[in-house]
């Protein structure tokens, strides 16, 4: 049972009536410290009233409250956008250059039939999407498609519906694509043999072909002796 609060009856005393037809009547003057005190009174009488009627409405209706769910990967639940620090990932400036330098020379010189090496399949994800961005045609084969999906890779890029095939050593083991007119390794080889394999994919038949290795000034090093092991000349460029 909730005791109502009794109104006050001797905050005000002697209140005057408060008539605006009065031609005396000066509400700021003459009744305004009343009019106030009369008003704020009154205002807290029905605020005590409201509140004692809310108490009691919320102890009659009140419920155990419900649990609420972590959200799934979270320590606890409700966690809000301060509770997490957004860090920005570390820009590997060097795979940016060389992206950089990969648009470049498609754009300018190789139009068509190449072959993009790269040593890991996360690298021909990445350049697939770069491409694509940059309008190039291109298709991808590495180990995480499936066998149709990498067999109509290669079809497409032998009947000419995509320029650009983006491969791992998977493309130079095994396959034989005909025209390739110029092969580009995004990543250094890190062995004799799968340069060799790569560098196959041109120059077949007494074709023309280009073999284009992108490398640093360190993987340059290595270059220059895999080139003495294999008796072959390279023509290096500064870019």
């Amino acid at each position: 049972m909730v005791k109502r609060a009794k109104k006050p009856t001797n905050q005000v005393k002697k209140r005057r009536k408060l008539d605006p037809d009065d031609p005396d009547f000066d509400s700021e003057a003459e009744y305004g410290d009343e009019a106030r005190e009369y008003v704020s009174s009154s205002e807290e009488e029905e605020d005590d009233d409201d509140l004692s009627d809310a108490s009691a409405d919320a102890k009659k209706d009140k419920k155990p409250a419900a649990e609420v769910p972590a959200a799934k990967g979270t320590a606890r639940p409700g966690l809000s956008d301060k509770d997490f620090v957004v860090r920005d990932a570390p820009l590997d400036e060097y795979l940016i250059k060389r992206e950089a330098t990969l648009i470049a020379l498609l754009k300018r010189s190789f139009k068509n039939r190449v072959i993009i090496f790269v040593n890991e399949k996360v690298q021909a994800t990445r350049l697939m999407a770069l491409m694509t961005m940059y309008g190039f045609k291109a298709a991808e084969v590495h180990g995480n498609l499936s066998q149709e999906e990498r067999l109509k890779s290669v079809e497409a890029f032998q009947c000419g519906d995509v320029d650009y095939l983006i491969g791992t050593d998977l493309v130079a083991r095994g396959l034989d694509i005909s025209n390739v007119k110029a092969v580009i390794n995004f990543s250094f080889p890190s062995e004799p043999k799968r340069y060799l394999h790569r560098i196959g994919r041109t120059a077949r038949a007494g074709q023309h072909g280009i073999a284009i290795t992108l490398c640093n000034e360190e993987e340059r090093k290595d270059l220059k002796k895999l080139s003495r092991k294999l008796n072959q000349t390279l023509n290096t460029f500064t870019i």
